[in-house]
């Protein structure tokens, strides 16, 4: 998995002060694909298989995130720091 997710998280953490709501929202769409990146990692899943549960469980999770990206206008947000 890219390492967009830690820089992303962090800039949630930071966004909490400023806006609570839309940034634990955030950070909990984060650490769903966290969730299932420990279950392929502790399931000792080889490549193939990390492939199918990424597109079962992380792909939906990253549609949903993107999209509520978009709705909210949260790019331009963050750039603006929350």
């Amino acid at each position: 998995m890219p390492a967009w997710h830690i820089h992303a998280r962090r800039k949630f953490d930071e966004a909490q002060k400023n806006d609570l709501v839309r940034a634990e929202h955030a950070l909990s769409l984060i650490q769903k694909l966290y969730n299932t990146e420990r279950k392929a990692r502790e399931s000792q899943l080889d490549y193939d298989q990390r492939k199918e549960l990424r597109m079962l469980e992380a792909k939906p999770v990253m549609n949903e995130f993107y999209q509520w990206l978009m709705d909210n206008n949260v790019l331009f947000f963050i750039s603006i720091k929350l």
